[in-house]
């Protein structure tokens, strides 16, 4: 009798003092196979997550190159080196151009103040149709009033390098001063070509001086007919 009462109290103490995982092994096991495989599912989803956020973050819009302005910036397709190209006349070749080169000079300041307002059209996407369009203006006069204090070539260097900007020439701010300063006729008629090649990629015959002598040309040729 003394050995049952202490078996049966051992089988009530039993399940209230030891962990349940001892008394049913089986279940424990399953236990321990679920929470790993929600585990595991849980860094799955976390680890898709942050890959996603990743490449979100690295996904950087593509830059879009700006439309330029105007018309074919080298129209004699001249090559390029290192992003950079030669005049598409020489700087000796102003005879070619005969008007401009007389008015650059006698008239550097007209001259000058005339490539200023093609340039300034082509910048704004046209072509200066109006002859007279810069030649009594701002900056012909402030040319004009440098040169008489020996500083015309000063005005003409920034004009000189505005153009090689625009077309991608090569040069430095040097050779535009001395150019500027001691060859003003050639170099204005250079960067009047440069502007005239331009404005006939844009199905215009050209907007300098030469463009007086186109017009005496074709009324003298209507007349003619």
């Amino acid at each position: 009798m003394i050995y049952t009462a202490n078996v049966g109290t051992l089988s009530a103490t039993v399940p209230q003092t030891l962990p349940y995982y001892l008394l049913c092994p089986l279940s424990s096991h399953k236990h321990k196979r679920a929470s790993h495989h929600l585990h595991r599912r849980s860094l799955t989803s976390s680890n898709q997550m942050a890959y996603n956020q990743s490449r979100t973050y690295n996904q950087q819009p593509h830059a879009v190159q700006p439309m330029q302005a105007g018309g074919n910036r080298n129209a004699l397709n001249l090559p390029m080196v290192d992003g950079q190209r030669e005049w598409s006349h020489g700087v000796f070749d102003c005879l070619s151009d005969p008007l401009t080169c007389v008015v650059s000079w006698f008239l550097p300041c007209v001259s000058y103040g005339r490539n200023r307002a093609r340039y300034t059209a082509l910048e704004n996407g046209g072509v200066s149709k109006d002859p007279m369009e810069g030649i009594i203006s701002n900056d012909s006069i402030i040319y004009g009033v440098a040169a008489c204090f020996g500083c015309g070539g000063l005005i003409g260097m920034g004009g000189r390098t505005q153009t090689r900007g625009r077309y991608s020439i090569q040069g430095d701010g040097a050779t535009d001063c001395l150019l500027a300063c001691f060859c003003a006729p050639c170099s204005l008629t250079q960067e009047s070509r440069e502007l005239e090649l331009e404005e006939q990629s844009l199905n215009h015959p050209g907007a300098g001086f030469s463009m007086f002598m186109n017009q005496a040309q074709t009324a003298t040729k209507t007349q003619q007919n």
